[in-house]
């Protein structure tokens, strides 16, 4: 049973969006009811689990129950990013000696990047948060494995913190594994003067993305034990926030925020990240990171992923919507994107499938050309289990969805993000292996995740 102690308490928290707009449920915006641009069967859920809750983040020591911290660090959760722990990372390096998986998430207005590990991805798994804990201004020891307002994280602080400490904000974690110089790269997004913008941070055991150096190793930082010595924070940003990276045709893309397509500059891919020469006068060797707007955005029409929205929520009647956040998983020249659609009711997750054969590599490698290889589109997911719609007791009727930050339980999910539990670690989903989707639910009042099957129409071409 979920019970949300921010309410039984009676602690303040902002007032939802969707309450405060009185919507009620509109059944032309709920997807179960579409029939025009949707129909395919990519994957097949099952074995749904709660993964993390507000009280799991409570009774983890994230706050005290009776502090406004509460509200900004415990009572919203989302934007999950996971990985299997690479095998170069030693067992005594690990958050706990067994762990073979790190769960990374946040608060949408939360100030440090947190995370949950496990040893099995089973539907029964337990997992510990790491690391949590109320904020103490006085030694400012750092929370999770990124803070926002440690005095060691100078670099990140200066682009990010933007007064006193309910300013500002990082979240949206997405890691990925750099087997080449044997680290992990954490990208993430951050609040500060000039808006949203996406970052990225290195850590080599992936339990500390602080330090106020980032090109170098330094053992003096290990507040947080296991002696990572991390690299820290680019200063520079990137693009549009909620980055989640990916690679076509050994080209590095990202799905950001509401649709809008980033495709970096830099002719150096994903292999070894920013390898490339700082010093070049020709900016596509300097790496993905190495440089100053080393991406391009691509939005609107010009995106697929925009277009294939806007066309599915028309064809529905209930005019042009947009994406929200989104994950994409490449298998060879076919591409998978998960997404929900921001003002349907309930919020639920998306699958479209682009299949990329038959074109040239400078056309894979052009976003542009990508609409028109549309297979077609799955309603993979809507919120259907007990944790999922109940609130303390009470079922939650679905209202068309808001952007932005959700404080209240709302029956609707987000931030999907594909896993493919890769123990070859080749980035091949091997007959094996196994996919998985983790979501925030209650808009953000949790993350879950399901694992999933191959569908009817995997396969299906264009």
């Amino acid at each position: 049973m979920l019970i949300n102690p921010i309410r039984v308490l009676g602690l303040s928290l902002a007032v939802s969006s969707s309450l405060s707009l009185a919507a009620s449920y509109d059944s032309k915006k709920d997807p179960a009811n579409w029939t025009k641009k949707i129909g395919k069967e990519f994957f097949k859920p099952i074995e749904k689990q709660e993964v993390i809750s507000y009280t799991d983040m409570l009774n983890a020591g994230t706050c005290s129950a009776s502090g406004s911290e509460c509200e900004y660090e415990a009572g919203n959760i989302n934007g999950p990013g996971v990985m299997r722990i690479p095998s170069f990372i030693p067992t005594d390096k690990r958050a706990s000696s067994d762990a073979k998986y790190y769960l990374y998430f946040a608060g949408h207005d939360g100030h440090y990047i947190k995370m949950a590990y496990s040893n099995s991805m089973g539907p029964d798994a337990d997992w510990t948060i790491y690391n949590t804990k109320p904020y103490n201004s006085s030694t400012k020891s750092p929370r999770g494995v990124m803070d926002l307002f440690t005095h060691k994280n100078k670099k990140i602080e200066s682009v990010y913190k933007t007064g006193d400490h309910r300013n500002g904000h990082i979240a949206s974690p997405f890691p990925m594994v750099d087997k080449t110089n044997k680290r992990i790269v954490l990208f993430y997004h951050g609040e500060g003067t000039d808006g949203h913008k996406q970052a990225v941070a290195t850590s080599q055991w992936g339990l500390n993305f602080n330090n106020e150096n980032a090109d170098e190793r330094h053992s003096s930082f290990n507040d947080l034990g296991k002696d990572d010595p991390g690299f820290g924070s680019r200063s520079k940003r990137l693009g549009q926030p909620y980055f989640q990276v990916f690679e076509v045709a050994d080209k590095t893309f990202a799905y950001a925020t509401k649709g809008v397509f980033a495709k970096a500059k830099s002719d150096v891919s994903m292999d070894g990240l920013d390898n490339g020469d700082r010093k070049s006068n020709d900016r596509k060797k300097r790496g993905i990171f190495r440089s100053h707007e080393q991406w391009e955005m691509v939005s609107g029409s010009s995106s697929p992923f925009i277009k294939t929205v806007t066309e599915m929520t028309k064809a529905n009647g209930i005019g042009s919507k947009d994406p929200r956040h989104g994950s994409v998983f490449v298998d060879g020249d076919q591409v998978y994107v998960a997404y929900t659609i921001i003002g349907t009711n309930p919020e639920s997750v998306f699958v479209s499938k682009y299949d990329l054969s038959g074109l040239s590599t400078n056309d894979k490698r052009d976003p542009t050309k990508w609409h028109n290889k549309l297979v077609g589109s799955q309603l993979l997911l809507t919120p259907s289990d007990y944790f999922e719609t109940y609130d303390n007791n009470n079922y939650i009727q679905p209202v068309p969805s808001q952007s932005g930050q959700e404080d209240d339980f709302v029956n609707e999910l987000r931030d999907p993000t594909f896993f493919l539990d890769d123990s070859n670690e080749n980035g091949e989903w091997d007959d094996a292996e196994s996919m998985y989707l983790f979501y925030a639910y209650g808009g953000e009042s949790g993350i879950a995740k399901v694992k999933l099957e191959k569908g009817a129409n995997f396969s299906d071409k264009k």
